[in-house]
């Protein structure tokens, strides 16, 4: 097992295959058997709290897969009603691989936060129930809260050059397709219209083929016509 001690972003988990997140309160981050929820567990040694590292391509993100093969996923559901901007961190297994389940190492001396793609960070929370031991993500404003998105990164398990083939082609398979920088969403009424223009205009352009075609056969078929036979009398 490698302890980091010091590192920067993405160093954290370089050559990472399996690890484990501890939180500021000695604890790690767990799946829940349940397959849905995630919470803290101060058992370190759980199968729980094992996290499989997968980079994403082009990108400087990772996703964490569960023991039960589901994603970490920064859910835009409220933790409890009444609590503005904390939302629920969940695992989850969707069709496609989307940027919710991305998460972004963020270097803060000898430890990692781990910031989410709406600028918010993974938070372990303390205090009282409902938030003691609960994973949430948002962005702490009280000083007390400031040291709960702080994680110590333990590798467990490093990674081969199989396991980085694998996980590129497994990538490239699954992930959502990304807009290139600057590309424009058109919007769903102008997609339509443009579409029925460029239908109607193959059916024009299909017609005009077609009538060409028609019009080189006739005069083919005339072209090979058999020379008129004229027949000749001697009689006189």
């Amino acid at each position: 097992m490698l302890l980091f001690q010091s590192a920067s972003d993405m160093e954290f988990f370089r050559n990472a295959k399996v690890v484990r997140l501890r939180s500021h309160h000695d604890k790690y981050l767990s799946a829940n058997e349940d397959g849905e929820t995630v919470t803290q567990d101060k058992d370190g040694t759980a199968t729980n709290a094992r996290w499989t590292v997968e980079f994403v391509n082009h990108a400087d993100t990772l996703r964490f897969k569960s023991c039960y093969g589901k994603y970490l996923k920064a859910s835009s559901l409220p933790f409890k009603p009444g609590l503005r901007g904390i939302n629920k961190v969940l695992q989850t297994k969707p069709r496609r691989l989307d940027s919710s389940l991305e998460w972004e190492p963020v270097s803060d001396g000898y430890q990692v936060r781990l910031r989410t793609p709406y600028g918010q960070f993974l938070c372990a929370n303390g205090g009282v129930p409902p938030l003691r031991n609960s994973i949430t993500h948002d962005a702490p404003q009280k000083t007390v809260r400031q040291d709960w998105i702080l994680w110590d990164v333990d590798v467990l398990e490093m990674r081969s050059e199989d396991d980085t083939t694998n996980d590129d082609a497994e990538s490239s398979q699954s992930e959502e397709p990304r807009s290139p920088p600057g590309d424009i969403k058109m919007p769903l009424g102008k997609r339509g219209k443009i579409r029925k223009e460029v239908k109607e205009n193959v059916t024009r352009i299909s017609d005009k083929i077609s009538s060409i075609k028609s019009k080189v056969t006739v005069k083919v078929s005339q072209k090979r016509r058999p020379p008129k036979v004229q027949y000749f009398s001697d009689k006189k």
